[in-house]
């Protein structure tokens, strides 16, 4: 059964230990380490080893080519250190399903867009090298295990231009104590949630095994279990221990609300009989459903029961968060004597400008994405800054945090780090502060609660901005959504990211679900293009996409598929 299992750790100098050493060995090659101040040169050589089923270097958009090397990107990489304990890589170990359903070419396929959504789309390269199971004897047989795995071996900083910049990614690189990430993206859950859209996708029934209530620790290559005993007989201790949890009902509702306000009896039943000797499991399901603290949902309408549970605890944070957003809604806005009017938003954005500085200590900005609404908060920054108010900008995580910065937000950080560096006197919070949250969907109630709870404390006007059809939180939480029922939202509907008013009605369509409209469109302008069959369709596309690459050397053509398979066929096809 598939895991969400993602292990993240430096490569630290400190420890003797160098980015060209780990390259080697994950992709079972020579590099000659070039050496350092405080390292001798010396050659790795690990080709000896049975060999990764793939193996490849993702560079991101402008990065010189030939680091597409290895041995040129870390060694690259150790030079533009220059400590004893300087941390030239991140080393990434992820797990990846092992079920007979899932192909080698679905695990690449997994790993190398996972990586380049979380890593190469920021700037930083990365080393990919995918193992397969270890071998090993049953009697007079050889078999592999189960332990299907991807090495990623990823760069500090990131590209700037053709070479590594000068400063280190701090926003994207995690907190790590005591081998514990402390800070930073919740990787275990990402990588949860991006096999099940994968599985989903493909139309297969397999789902990211739910994690127990006392997690196990992944155990790793066979060839490491026969040196780690202590590590197995820990992991059983876990399981029992787990197995043990699960049979008190409370501890099962608080893992399940963790992550989700709602959940159901299949929720409930599927954790049970992962967790819980299948001998045990009604008498476990008839305790759970008797804790008083659980609420059944009715309609609203017809008050007849959803088949929708949440409870009281969740209800209570929900109605505290309503009640300290009630407050804040009523209040004004921090006046400004003289607002500038900026030139570069469009009417619509112009009218949300005023309305949120003639608005509450609370308000709303929904948009899709290319309506503007980076470009509305750096205006509403600059109004605010040109009369002495602080402005803090916000994300729910640290890429978020990145963009606001590179859009304008110079001091922009992780909504967690701030809340914490808070709570322990570490922020100084000056007079009519105004606090602006961006992709304020992805933010859970818990985080949300105490952002306003501060907010008002401090007398700070809140922004939230956001798409309520976004990707939501890890955590669990609605609040973005909600807010935008109850006190309404300052919308941007028109999209600005397109040139022609053709396409931006286009895209506006497809925005808000119009596809049948939407694509009516885009055939009358020609560039819809209709086959008997789809294997009509793949051929005719590919011969498109060839002769495009001859007549315009110099541009790129991307072929997008629905599927994996059809990506699979399309590449394949485009290569004979």
């Amino acid at each position: 059964m598939p895991i969400a299992f993602v292990r993240v750790e430096y490569v630290k100098r400190s420890a003797g230990k160098n980015a060209c050493c780990i390259a080697a060995y994950n992709s079972r090659s020579t590099i000659e380490f070039e050496g350092t101040k405080w390292q001798k040169p010396r050659t790795y050589n690990f080709s000896n080893r049975e060999p990764p089923v793939y193996h490849e270097v993702l560079l991101p958009e402008g990065a010189d080519p030939k680091f597409k090397s290895p041995e040129a990107l870390w060694n690259h990489a150790e030079q533009q250190e220059n400590r004893r304990n300087s941390q030239p890589s991140l080393n990434v170990v992820i797990a990846l399903p092992d079920d007979e359903v899932v192909s080698t070419e679905d695990r690449i396929y997994l790993t190398r867009t996972f990586v380049q959504e979380h890593f190469v789309k920021h700037g930083l390269a990365a080393q990919i090298d995918i193992h397969p199971p270890d071998k090993r004897l049953e009697g007079v047989h050889e078999t592999r295990d189960h332990n299907w795995h991807a090495h990623v071996v990823v760069t500090t900083r990131r590209f700037k231009g053709k070479t590594l910049s000068s400063h280190k990614a701090r926003d994207l690189m995690p907190v790590i104590r005591k081998g514990y990430v402390v800070s930073g993206p919740q990787w275990n859950k990402l990588w949860g949630q991006y096999q099940n859209a994968f599985f989903e996708e493909k139309g297969l029934s397999l789902r990211v095994d739910p994690e127990g209530v006392v997690p196990q620790k992944h155990l790793g290559p066979v060839r490491m279990r026969g040196r780690a005993f202590s590590l197995m007989e820990e992991n059983s201790l876990r399981i029992s221990l787990n197995a043990l949890e699960a049979e008190n009902p409370q501890k099962v509702l608080d893992k399940i609300t963790q992550t989700q306000n709602i959940f159901t009896q299949e929720d409930i039943s599927r954790f049970l009989y992962k967790h819980v000797d299948p001998e045990k499991v009604h008498s476990v399901q008839e305790t759970f459903w008797k804790q008083p603290q659980i609420v059944q949902l009715l309609d609203p309408s017809t008050q007849k029961p959803l088949g929708k549970f949440t409870t009281q605890e969740i209800v209570q944070e929900e109605k505290q968060i309503i009640r300290v957003a009630d407050r804040l809604i009523t209040q004004p806005a921090p006046k400004l004597l003289n607002p500038p009017d900026p030139s570069n938003l469009t009417p619509e954005q112009k009218q949300a400008y005023q309305n949120i500085l003639q608005g509450k200590k609370l308000s709303l900005l929904e948009g899709h994405a290319g309506t503007g609404k980076s470009y509305l908060l750096t205006a509403l920054k600059q109004a605010y800054e040109a009369e002495g108010h602080t402005v803090r900008g916000f994300g729910p995580d640290s890429t978020t945090s990145q963009v606001l910065q590179e859009k304008g937000f110079s001091e922009a950080e992780n909504i967690y780090r701030f809340l914490f560096s808070l709570q322990n006197g570490k922020r100084t919070i000056h007079k009519n502060e105004v606090w602006i949250l961006d992709e304020a969907g992805k933010l859970g109630s818990r985080p949300l609660l105490e952002l306003l709870k501060k907010a008002y404390k401090h007398n700070a006007q809140v922004i939230l901005s956001g798409n309520s059809a976004q990707m939501s939180s890890v955590e669990r939480g609605v609040g973005f959504h909600y807010f935008s029922q109850k006190y309404g939202a300052h919308h941007l509907e028109n999209i600005q990211r397109q040139n022609e008013q053709t396409q931006r009605e286009i895209a506006q369509k497809l925005a808000h679900g119009k596809m049948g409209s939407a694509l009516d469109e885009i055939s009358k302008l020609g560039n819809l293009i209709w086959t008997p069959t789809k294997e009509n369709a793949i051929e005719t596309l590919v011969k498109a996409w060839a002769q495009n690459n001859l007549s315009n050397p110099n541009e790129k053509t991307l072929i997008l598929a629905h599927s994996n398979k059809e990506i699979r066929t399309s590449h394949a096809t485009s290569k004979t």
